[in-house]
């Protein structure tokens, strides 16, 4: 498996494996049944975001992550963003706006729908990077890879 995906313009998905879901809702329990989506990104400011169609009450804190695609009319793309101010839901499921890193680019449209359990981005592994490792019996340790992510799909 990991030799195709060094083949030069081959895309993999990369999530942090470790944090699956924002602090508040490590597993996505409190989202189960709702599609949170993009409400609006500030046209002055492309850190800030509110996003819609949340779960009464749900909170989004410092380094959580949230993943969407963009651009869908030149072939679309794919950004991960990680929270630096975060906001609360209120009843009609609606954040306040919140600040998100890195930069959010043109082309995000309200209403697309926003990863916020396994958020992840499209990557590809940094040519001559990869390291198989050592195999005895039935394991291999030392195997591994670096990733660039990548915008396009």
């Amino acid at each position: 498996m990991l030799s195709m995906l060094e083949v030069p313009g081959r895309k993999f998905e990369a999530c942090k494996s470790q944090q699956i879901g924002p602090a508040a809702d490590p597993v996505g329990v409190a989202l189960q049944g709702a599609d949170p989506q993009i409400l609006a990104v500030d046209p002055l400011d492309p850190q800030r975001l509110r996003l819609q169609s949340l779960p009464d009450g749900y909170v989004l804190q410092p380094g959580d992550l949230l993943s969407f695609d963009y651009d869908p009319g030149n072939g679309g793309r794919r950004a991960l963003h990680r929270v630096v101010s975060g906001g609360t839901s209120d009843s009609s499921g609606e954040t306040p706006f919140m600040t998100v890193t890195p930069p959010i680019r043109s082309g995000a449209q309200p209403g697309a729908s926003v990863d916020l359990i396994k958020p992840f981005c499209l990557a590809g592994i940094v040519p001559g990077s990869v390291s198989y490792g050592t195999t005895e019996g039935n394991t291999t340790s030392g195997m591994g890879f670096e990733f660039r992510q990548s915008l396009r799909r």
